[in-house]
């Protein structure tokens, strides 16, 4: 049995990467569902931090006090800062109300963290992550009509944005990914929540200056709007298994699913002491 396990790996390696020479990287679907998983990512976190930098804009800021300290330059210079800021902002929402907001996010996010994988197991991780997107996107989208109805409604769709943040439902992409590229194929989708993060920050501050709706309500109507189409991307380009994968050649499906079950039958076959 020893010299059976000695004999297998190396042959099922070999074997991988003799398909692998036959199956392109280029437009293959593996990696189309890698970088449309990068783009959701990137969505993922663009839906988490917009509010971050939009309620700067929303918000009256009243409160300049002055620590003794500070010159009078500096004085002028936060009384100007708050006078131009003060035309678009629309709220008067106190520093507590206003850190209830930000955190109200994560009341929806610790919710779902273990269901997301069940649900993902159940009807598949393409349905569970496109769905909860949409209605992250939704939520987003009504969030400035909502804010402009009532606080508490503000509370709720953020609440709605964290219950969407459904990330453990792309697990299921390691069905896709072979063994010698299981990798890289989840480090190009991951790779999105970085890249979220810092062009939301970097856009957000632009689009509170410049955008529509008085500035800050743009973020929302952009961050929600790109969601929607990356939803309907989502459902077009993607399968939860590569057998399921309407426009996948038969060379790219043996190599995705065939290395990947040989494996996981050699290991149960060890585990169960079969020879």
């Amino acid at each position: 049995m020893e010299k059976e396990e000695k004999t297998s790996s190396p042959f099922i390696e070999s074997s991988e990467i003799k398909e692998r020479e036959n199956v392109p990287c280029c437009c293959s679907q593996r990696w189309i569902l890698a970088y449309t998983a990068f783009f959701g990512f990137l969505l993922v976190y663009a839906l988490r931090v917009n509010i971050s930098v939009g309620i700067v804009c929303m918000v009256r800021i009243n409160d300049t006090s002055v620590s003794s300290s500070q010159n009078n330059t500096d004085l002028t210079c936060v009384l100007e800062t708050t006078k131009r800021e003060y035309d678009r902002a629309e709220f008067d929402w106190d520093k507590n109300l206003r850190s209830t907001i930000l955190a109200s996010f994560f009341y929806g996010y610790i919710v779902t963290q273990i269901p997301a994988g069940w649900f993902s197991d159940k009807f598949g991780g393409k349905r569970v992550f496109g769905v909860s997107m949409a209605i992250s996107g939704l939520a987003t989208v009504l969030l400035p009509v909502c804010a402009r109805t009532s606080v508490i409604l503000v509370y709720v769709m953020r609440v709605i944005v964290g219950l969407g943040y459904c990330i453990l439902a792309l697990q299921s992409m390691l069905r896709w990914a072979p063994p010698l590229e299981s990798s890289k194929l989840v480090s190009v989708g991951y790779m999105g929540t970085m890249f979220g993060t810092t062009i939301t920050f970097a856009t957000s501050g632009v689009l509170c200056q410049y955008g529509f709706d008085n500035g800050w309500g743009s973020i929302f109507y952009l961050t929600g709007g790109l969601t929607f189409i990356w939803v309907i991307a989502w459902f077009l380009l993607t399968a939860d298994t590569p057998a399921e994968h309407p426009r996948i050649t038969e060379a790219e499906k043996n190599y995705s699913s065939h290395p990947l079950n040989m494996t996981h039958t050699y290991g149960l076959g060890r585990l169960h002491g079969r020879k």
